[in-house]
């Protein structure tokens, strides 16, 4: 079955293997996050911890260093990867418009 990005929120790098959270549920795959999330890029998607690849589609809100995701998720924004990972996704909401 074919799976659209769309309906991934994140990646998750988790012992050792890589947690696909999707609407249709959770996967696991292997591989390199930071390979991953390279590619992932031009389909919406940005790092906001060296753990996660989110889709910046599913972002709901950002209150400090928590970020609130459409499915009720909150992810970490590490502090490193703030400045950056908040330009990006006004950049992505602007290219939505």
């Amino acid at each position: 079955e074919e799976l659209n990005v769309k309906e991934i929120y994140y990646f998750e790098y988790l012992n050792r293997k890589i947690c696909v959270r999707t609407k249709k549920g959770k996967f696991s795959m292997r591989g390199s996050i930071t390979r991953l999330a390279a590619k992932m890029e031009e389909y919406g998607f940005a790092m906001p911890h060296k753990s996660f690849s989110v889709n910046l589609y599913h972002v709901k809100a950002i209150r400090g260093y928590d970020m609130y995701m459409m499915d009720g998720s909150v992810l970490p924004l590490s502090q490193k990867k703030s400045v950056q990972f908040r330009e990006r996704l006004s950049q992505f909401l602007t290219e939505q418009i």
